[in-house]
Formats: C-alpha cells, structure tokens, sequence
C-alpha cells in the first residue's frame, strides 16, 4: 500500500533516485554507529592490551625487585652470620688471652711467692755467713794469738839451745809475722801459706820443727818491699 502510493506520487526514476538517497542515508547512518562501535571495541581491546602490558611490566619489576631484596637479603644474612662468628672468635679470643693472663698471674703470683723465700732465705745465708765470717775472724784471731804465742815459746826455748841473741824487732803484717834477730830474721803466721812460693822466692828456708821461714840478714830489705806491699 505504501509502495503504491509512492508510485502515485513520484515517477519510477524518482523513485529509484529516493530509494539510492534512503540506502545511502541508512548505509551512513548505521556506517557511522558500526565504526563508533568498532572504534570503542577497538580502543578497549587497545587499552585492555596496555593494562595488560603495564601488568606485566609492574610484575616483572615487582619480580626484579623481590629478587633483589632476596638477594640483598642473604646477603645480609650472610654478613650477620660473619658478624656472628667473628664475635664468637672474639670471645673465644678474649676468653683465652683472659685465661692466659689469668694463668701468667697466678704463675707471677708464684713467681713473687717463690722470690720473698728466696730473698729470705738469701738474708738468712747472709746472716749465717757474716756469723760464719765472725766467727772464723775470732777464730783465726785466737789461732794466731795461739801460734804467736808458742812460737814465742820456741824462740825462747830455740834461743835457749842455741844461745841465740834475744828478739831486737817484731812487727805483724796482716796475717804474717816479722820478727827480726841480730844476725838473722824470721817470717811466720797464716800469711806465710798463701804466699809460700813468693817467700821461697825471696830467699827464705822453711824450717819444719818450728813451722817458720828462716832469712839472712842479707834478704831483708827485699822482705821488707814485700811485707809493704801486702
């Protein structure tokens, strides 16, 4: 019906032209809404493509860096554990150079126990040798009186037999005694032992009955030198 009243009113080339008019205005029309729609599929596809690729990105750097802080974190764990042992080192160090010094300690403690005996003891020798010394400087000193004594005795008995003038001089050098007679001169005492060899040297004749050397007058000045030099 309403294509007939269409062929009442336009002729069929004006109908044709209507019907291209209409098509192309229907063909632009819904051309226009398909490529907004392809467009808008478009852009979504484009921007789920770069959400996806930013996902990607920030998970891929979100993965760099968990593993750079696993790293960071042995790493760390690893300078925690060296920390570790070289503070036990340290105290092992520490307890043993203690321990050492604790042992030089004791041992110098000893040590200081062991030197105050011995200075003790060392003061006790000391006061035993200078009684020892004492003692022997009395006794020596009585033993020459002794022997002074009975060599006076002799010389009186010797002078007696030999009717040999009496003394003219007596005179004691340390341990040694000079007793000098008109013809000759007599060298006795402790002194004489030690210095046996220098008397003989010097001219002298030991003469055992008496336990005295004997000299000729002629010897005494070299006697006399040696005796001085004592």
């Amino acid at each position: 019906m309403f294509s007939n009243t269409l062929s009442i009113l336009f002729t069929s080339n004006e109908l044709t032209i209507l019907s291209l008019v209409s098509s192309m205005f229907f063909s632009m029309v819904f051309g226009y809404s398909i490529s907004k729609k392809v467009e808008k599929v478009e852009k979504v596809e484009v921007e789920k493509k770069v959400e996806t690729v930013a996902t990607e990105i920030l998970i891929e750097r979100a993965e760099i860096r968990v593993r750079e802080a696993n790293k960071l974190l042995i790493e760390t764990n690893k300078k925690e554990q060296d920390l570790i042992e070289r503070e036990n080192k340290l105290l092992i160090e520490t307890d043993k150079k203690e321990q050492d010094l604790v042992e030089r300690m004791e041992n110098l403690n000893e040590r200081e126990i062991n030197l105050n005996e011995y200075q003790k003891d060392l003061v006790e020798r000391e006061n035993y040798v200078e009684i020892k010394e004492q003692f022997l400087q009395n006794f020596e000193k009585t033993l020459n009186d002794r022997r002074e004594f009975m060599l006076e005795e002799e010389l009186q008995k010797h002078q007696k037999q030999q009717k040999v003038e009496p003394t003219i001089y007596k005179k004691i050098y340390k341990d040694i005694i000079y007793i000098d007679y008109k013809d000759f001169f007599i060298l006795s005492g402790f002194g004489t032992k030690r210095n046996r060899e220098e008397i003989k040297k010097l001219g002298g004749n030991w003469v055992p009955s008496q336990s005295f050397w004997l000299f000729q007058n002629s010897e005494k000045d070299k006697v006399q030198f040696f005796l001085n030099s004592l």
